[in-house]
């Protein structure tokens, strides 16, 4: 960890009633930290607030691994509603380990992916099919 490890203060002006106190964490087990041993928790500058933000670097050399390649695509919320949305990320995300993904940014390229063959190959046909029943 990176940063001032205090990540709340009460913002008192007097020594005597000034606080700080560790409210924010990252949690990762040895496991996840030798995958990804390029990302590391920076608290930053908490500018107008008196909370820090906890934030997870992930190493500027991975961004430039991906420098030619176009960015991913978003997570769409819509998927969210859809009973086998949870089911297909983990299913994805175990493939992705499976393969030897190293990277966050290549994970989540590969679930991303999945996500939207389902969207265009299965969710997107059902949109059809209801819109014809529908006329």
């Amino acid at each position: 960890m990176w940063g001032d490890p205090y990540t709340w203060r009460n913002n008192h002006h007097v020594a005597s009633s000034f606080t700080k106190e560790r409210l924010d964490r990252v949690v990762a087990n040895s496991t996840w930290r030798c995958m990804f041993p390029m990302v590391r928790v920076v608290n930053g500058d908490p500018r107008h607030s008196n909370h820090r933000p906890v934030i997870i670097d992930v190493g500027s050399n991975m961004y430039k691994c991906f420098e030619h390649v176009q960015p991913a695509r978003k997570f769409e919320a819509k998927w969210l509603e859809e009973e086998d949305c949870q089911a297909r990320v983990m299913e994805s995300w175990g493939k992705a380990i499976e393969e030897a993904c190293r990277g966050m940014m290549e994970i989540q390229r590969k679930i991303l992916g999945k996500l939207w063959e389902w969207d265009r190959n299965i969710l997107g046909e059902l949109e059809e099919r209801i819109k014809k029943n529908q006329r």
